[in-house]
């Protein structure tokens, strides 16, 4: 399955672009020192609203991009930060935590069917054990590194080779027609 734009999801608010409060007009100076909650309209459509410190968005906050795409959670010195949950305008969604404007940490993808993706992050991208699982029952498991697909570790081969048999004894998985005496 394909993931959805990623300009989206990790963008940068444009800060240098700032057009106005939703209701008042914004000074520059308004902007560098406002703290409080406020909505500001941007000039290329996104709206925020929530909380400032400092004039950066920072705190619980709501952020709308023109596509439809929305941000509701953390945010820090104007970048998304901490728990967050991100809706795309085809109803998929990414729930997880952020650093820096970038998935970090734990985080789950769902596609508008329902399909799922639990993985987790590191500077946005794909780090260790994953999970896929679809509608129709089926799971799949994946291991990353750095956004790569990569082999399984060694050590989880082996414990997953050790679960299949579990519950069997020896003689249960000795090859056919070989002695079960030893």
């Amino acid at each position: 399955r394909l993931f959805p734009k990623k300009a989206a999801l990790e963008a940068e608010l444009p800060r240098s672009h700032v057009k106005d409060f939703v209701g008042a007009e914004a000074t520059g100076s308004d902007v560098v020192t406002y703290t409080g909650f406020r909505g500001v309209k941007y000039a290329d459509g996104c709206i925020y609203q929530g909380n400032w410190k400092n004039g950066f968005e920072e705190g619980s906050g709501h952020l709308s991009f023109p596509t439809g795409d929305r941000y509701k959670g953390s945010f820090k010195m104007g970048l998304k930060q901490g728990r967050g949950l991100f809706l795309f305008q085809n109803g998929d969604q990414f729930k997880g935590s952020f650093s820096k404007n970038l998935k970090h940490g734990p985080g789950v993808y769902l596609w508008a069917d329902g399909d799922r993706f639990e993985a987790t992050y590191e500077k946005g991208k794909e780090h260790g054990k994953a999970t896929f699982f679809s509608t129709d029952g089926r799971v799949v498991e994946y291991h990353f590194k750095n956004g790569v697909e990569v082999p399984a570790p060694e050590d989880e081969k082996k414990s997953r080779a050790a679960a299949t048999f579990k519950g069997l004894s020896f003689k249960d998985i000795l090859a056919p027609g070989s002695s079960s005496e030893l």
